[in-house]
């Protein structure tokens, strides 16, 4: 897990290269490390009732950037942070096709 520096972003958005991620919360919550975790946890203290995972494009606000993939699954109570970490990283591997496919394809254009 790494924070890309605005002196390597900035040149990057200049030339239009579109840089993207794969983040393990939805838009908006859980932003920076430690978001399986700290989701789990929210949906076990009754705090969100919903994870999932995003694949939006890389700004320099760490995971702020406009979402290209969204995908949502319910918080089930009781559930062991490894059983949900599971569930987390299966929808990610589908959503990181999705994203890159979505990503090239408007290159393409």
């Amino acid at each position: 897990m790494l924070i890309l520096a605005e002196d390597f972003l900035n040149p990057l958005q200049e030339a239009k290269i579109p840089i993207i991620n794969l983040h393990p919360s939805l838009p908006g919550a859980f932003e920076g490390t430690h978001a399986i975790e700290r989701s789990w946890q929210a949906g076990q203290d009754g705090t969100v009732d919903k994870g999932g995972v995003m694949i939006h494009y890389v700004i320099k606000e760490v995971d702020r950037g406009e979402p290209l993939i969204v995908r949502a699954i319910p918080v089930i109570k009781s559930e062991s942070v490894e059983d949900w970490e599971k569930r987390i990283h299966d929808l990610e591997h589908d959503a990181i096709v999705d994203g890159t496919v979505k990503v090239l394809e408007t290159l393409k254009k």
